[in-house]
């Protein structure tokens, strides 16, 4: 029997032409041990096949008297990104804190539960956790709970929150940069970052099938994902939300590892 037990979070889901993952990506909402309060759904300009399934499929997921998580619904009329369709999300959503899932993304039974319970007794405004890129290929083990405080400097090198592990309040959020399609998430998680507010937990909770790198990974575009990282950069900057050294630094890791990433992707 599944837990009647909420959870003051509301779970924001971008979905453009993913019909084929978004019932196992709800699947893994519905099944967690602690439920959220509800799940906010946007369509990001679909083909009209795409749109037709997803609502199907939502309305029999509401119309299910066994579920206790409302699905909300919406889609855009013009294809605008995921950061936009997240932030038409947020704006709808009414639960203390933000957890963030793609529509080709699951969630391990557990990662409310523990997150939520975490976030709750510390004071912590954004916490992610370990994410599983190809669960093909890894098993997740049971792991020891730990965590850790996240430090600036890590942002020089990488973006240490994967967006599918990230947990946050709503209150004081601030919203996506709806001009960029990519590096939008690192963009975001480094305006909401101050020092001691954000920490990961030790843990995988989530996954998916797909590797990091190359034409069929995260990055897609290595070229264009390159581009917007640099001009992020030179946003923050200005914005004074990085300083110069970490400015100067963090553009030559990058230029460093952009070719690094073409010859990896050759090999996948």
């Amino acid at each position: 029997m599944k837990t009647s037990i909420t959870s003051s979070v509301s779970v924001i889901i971008p979905f453009y032409n993913a019909s084929n993952t978004i019932f196992s990506t709800l699947v893994s909402v519905f099944e967690q041990t602690i439920l959220p309060r509800e799940i906010i759904i946007v369509d990001d300009c679909s083909s009209e096949k795409e749109h037709l399934l997803l609502k199907k499929m939502i309305n029999n997921f509401n119309a299910d008297p066994d579920k206790q998580v409302l699905i909300k619904f919406s889609k855009l009329n013009e294809n605008k990104g995921a950061s936009y369709a997240r932030n038409i999300a947020i704006k709808n959503a009414s639960a203390k804190y933000l957890a963030f899932l793609d529509a080709d993304d699951f969630w391990l039974k557990n990662k409310i539960e523990l997150q939520y319970d975490f976030m709750e007794s510390n004071s912590f405004f954004m916490t992610g956790h370990g994410y599983v890129f190809d669960l093909k290929k890894e098993n997740v083990a049971d792991e020891i709970f730990s965590y850790r405080e996240v430090n600036k400097c890590e942002f020089i090198y990488r973006n240490p929150f994967f967006t599918p592990t990230v947990m946050v309040l709503r209150e004081d959020f601030k919203l996506f940069d709806e001009s960029f399609r990519r590096v939008d998430d690192y963009k975001c998680w480094l305006e909401n970052f101050s020092s001691g507010n954000a920490a990961i937990i030790n843990i995988k909770l989530a996954g998916g099938f797909k590797h990091p790198i190359g034409a069929s990974g995260l990055t897609g575009s290595l070229s264009k994902m390159h581009s917007a990282y640099i001009d992020v950069l030179k946003i923050l900057y200005a914005e004074r939300v990085i300083s110069a050294p970490f400015y100067y630094l963090a553009k030559l890791i990058e230029l460093l590892k952009y070719p690094l990433r073409k010859i990896r992707s050759k090999f996948l």
